[in-house]
């Protein structure tokens, strides 16, 4: 899975997708042989259903740190304040230069629809395909940045972590 915006325009053999571990170094790299886009991406209008299935073309070797994550049922989303975590490769700041060689992992709490919208009020349109999700760790605001697009949301119900989002900007 990852964002539409990732995807679009790009052919699905020049996709790699790296698994396993959490330093850039040592992954596991699988060829994509398909990208299914969801049909209601709409990047013009502010990234609504900004997500992309990857069919891989060979099946994945899972191992201590490969595995599955659960999807939910059909429009379950996660209630308000629900700890989430987002994790990616991204900047570790808006103008940074590099991006880490370690996977960044960062604790988020589920937002209302209607803060959301009043913080993105003059940036963006939250439409109801989407899901906000922000926190704050010793002062610091936790987040997605640039690069991290395509990363999962995942949350914790009772001892199963479930995919309740996918990183499209922040």
């Amino acid at each position: 899975l990852s964002a539409a915006h990732c995807t679009q325009g790009v052919h699905a053999q020049d996709i790699k997708v790296a698994l396993g571990g959490g330093h850039l170094t040592g992954l596991s790299n699988y060829t994509v042989a398909n990208i299914f886009t969801h049909p209601g991406f709409n990047k013009t209008y502010y990234m609504d259903y900004d997500a992309s299935l990857l069919q891989l073309q060979s099946p994945v070797v899972f191992d201590e740190c490969i595995g599955v994550v659960c999807v939910p049922p059909e429009r379950a989303r996660p209630t308000t304040y629900k700890e989430c975590y987002i994790t990616g490769w991204g900047k570790l700041a808006e103008n940074a230069v590099a991006v880490p060689n370690e996977l960044q992992m960062g604790r988020v709490h589920v937002t209302s629809h209607a803060v959301c919208r009043w913080q993105y009020a003059t940036l963006a349109t939250i439409t109801e395909s989407m899901l906000c999700a922000t926190g704050r760790t010793e002062g610091k605001i936790v987040d997605a940045c640039q690069g991290d697009s395509g990363g999962p949301l995942v949350c914790k119900h009772d001892d199963a972590w479930f995919l309740h989002g996918i990183s499209s900007f922040g």
